[in-house]
């Protein structure tokens, strides 16, 4: 997988974090729009690599950005790390794009 030599050669810190970054493509918590490329989303998902770092970024580069939300299109990973705290949402971080909604605690009665 030449992306994923790509991302451990740069950033050491996702060796043996496959799955992290599956995961946060399948079940972001958020996506950005990218300010550095305009064909590019940047996809985060937290809690997956505690208890030392709490984000996963995956930039993914799609040949239409226009047609993500319909799903007609795919995307290639670019890159993924795990930012520091006070990076988190810079570096390139755009509007948002997406963000997943928190499960709605029921008001039903208690007994």
């Amino acid at each position: 997988m030449e992306r994923w030599q790509h991302i451990v050669d740069y950033h050491d810190d996702m060796i043996g974090r496959q799955t992290a970054v599956k995961k946060t493509v399948e079940h972001p918590s958020a996506i950005y729009e990218s300010t550095a490329n305009p064909n590019a989303l940047i996809f985060h998902a937290h809690g997956l690599l505690l208890p030392r770092q709490n984000v996963v970024r995956v930039v993914m580069r799609y040949e239409k950005i226009t047609e993500v939300r319909s799903g007609t299109t795919v995307g290639h990973i670019v890159t993924a790390f795990a930012p520091s705290p006070a990076t988190e949402l810079s570096g390139g971080i755009g509007p948002l794009f997406y963000q997943r909604q928190k499960p709605q605690k029921s008001k039903g009665r208690r007994r």
